[in-house]
């Protein structure tokens, strides 16, 4: 099932885990690099993992916020335990934009996390022009932290025009210790703790319209 915001605004993320990506060496000592590198090769694996499960409960769950131009479908995937494996959230806020989100979870913990979103602007060029934006994150987890950001981001005066050139810009790493990484991460990290616990429609409103 296509997520809401694939639907009405013709957005498919399109992505894999397994794309090649610029890794950002920063100023870590070679050592701490190659363990950063063997746990994503793990988060590599764990995903494939995931992706290949069977047989898995799938349950949808529409929400939309009363008074306020948000509405979404979020998705539970769950073994026949119960245990949420993936989480596919897709969501449309106002016309101006909105956003795919997947969570993947081993074990119980998250350990990867994909938020693909597109926005549009007036350009104040002309009259009625517009720009699109749209902007892909991977979040890696490894043992409850955030150990990579890669981004993708790109504009176009069209928004069909954004699938093609994500699809072929290069990943640029985030550092993970400005202010906006730290905040981005907690907001990520809170999301992806809170999201296996809804369970029905009402639970997911209360979330996201009500905050809670």
């Amino acid at each position: 099932m296509r997520t809401l915001f694939q639907c009405q605004r013709g957005l498919a993320s399109g992505v894999s885990l397994l794309c090649a990506a610029v890794f950002f060496a920063g100023n870590l000592p070679a050592e701490d690099r190659a363990g950063v590198e063997t746990e994503v090769a793990s988060i590599r694996q764990y995903y494939v993992e995931v992706e290949a499960l069977q047989d898995l409960q799938k349950l949808d769950l529409v929400f939309k916020c009363d008074g306020e131009p948000m509405e979404g479908v979020l998705t539970r995937r769950a073994k026949s335990t119960g245990q949420v494996v993936r989480i596919d959230l897709g969501y449309l806020e106002g016309g101006h934009g909105g956003a795919d989100e997947m969570y993947y979870y081993r074990d119980g913990q998250v350990f990867f996390v994909l938020v693909s979103a597109s926005w549009w602007q007036f350009s104040g060029k002309k009259e009625g022009e517009t720009i699109d934006t749209m902007r892909e994150r991977r979040y890696y987890f490894s043992k409850g932290k955030c150990i990579r950001i890669l981004e993708k981001k790109v504009t176009a005066p069209k928004q069909e025009q954004l699938r093609a050139l994500i699809s072929k810009a290069e990943n640029r790493e985030l550092d993970l210790n400005t202010e906006e990484s730290k905040e981005v991460i907690a907001e990520v990290r809170r999301k992806a703790d809170v999201l296996p616990r809804l369970e029905d429609s009402k639970a997911v409103a209360k979330f996201f319209c009500e905050g809670e």
